[in-house]
């Protein structure tokens, strides 16, 4: 629920830093 969600913003965010 929460968690997953939490996952999926620090994967984006993750991403996005490496861009």
């Amino acid at each position: 629920m929460l968690c997953h969600r939490t996952a999926a913003i620090k994967r984006i965010t993750y991403i996005l830093f490496l861009l």
